[in-house]
């Protein structure tokens, strides 16, 4: 793998990074409601409570909406019964957090070509590169966000046999959206600004 698909796969990583940071930024302030919300059956979900139990720890919390937003459900167990399927966003009546991923994947692409150092860039390369990047960070970040505390146990719920659309998600957002960064960054107008921009601005 030469220098430039490694750019792309971490830039697939440092999507990721930026859609949890802008998860946090945007979704937190609205914390409370995104997490008590009911499961689709109308019973409670646990997740507030869990969360609660835990000491409020927002930065799992943040990470539970981001993989909610990649369709990724979350699951709470607790004296052994498990509540599966929790898609936090939709419930919430915020279906508008499902573009975070999207619009760091676009600036993941974008990113990767401009650090790439050849003049021939092939758009659907640098996406597909992104998805290596942006898979791997986010099963580990499934371990990551596993949370158990006063008898609760929430996590990312990658095995849910009625949700399994994750992975066309995961595979989907940056080989979409990172390769439509890639074609914009190699647009001839971005070209030719970036190259008209003075050299100690560079």
């Amino acid at each position: 793998m030469d220098r430039s698909a490694l750019r792309s796969v971490g830039s697939g990583v440092g999507a990721a990074v930026v859609a949890y940071a802008l998860t946090g930024l945007v979704a937190l302030s609205l914390l409370p409601r995104l997490i008590t919300q009911a499961t689709p059956t109308g019973e409670e979900s646990g997740l507030f409570q869990a969360y609660e139990a835990a000491g409020q720890p927002l930065w799992r919390a943040a990470g539970w909406i981001l993989f909610n937003e990649n369709f990724i459900p979350i699951s709470v167990s607790s004296e052994g019964e498990t509540t599966y399927g929790i898609l936090v966003p939709t419930l919430a009546g915020a279906e508008w957090l499902f573009v975070i991923p999207a619009l760091a994947c676009l600036l993941g692409g974008l990113v990767a070509v401009r650090l790439t150092t050849t003049s021939s860039t092939i758009p659907v390369a640098v996406g597909a590169y992104l998805t290596v990047g942006y898979t791997l960070i986010t099963l580990v970040a499934a371990l990551l966000f596993t949370m158990t505390a006063a008898g609760y146990t929430v996590q990312p719920n990658l095995l849910s046999g009625s949700t399994l659309i994750w992975p066309l998600v995961i595979v989907g957002y940056p080989l979409i959206f990172g390769s439509l960064g890639a074609v914009i960054a190699t647009s001839p107008l971005v070209r030719e600004v970036a190259s008209s921009r003075p050299e100690s601005e560079r």
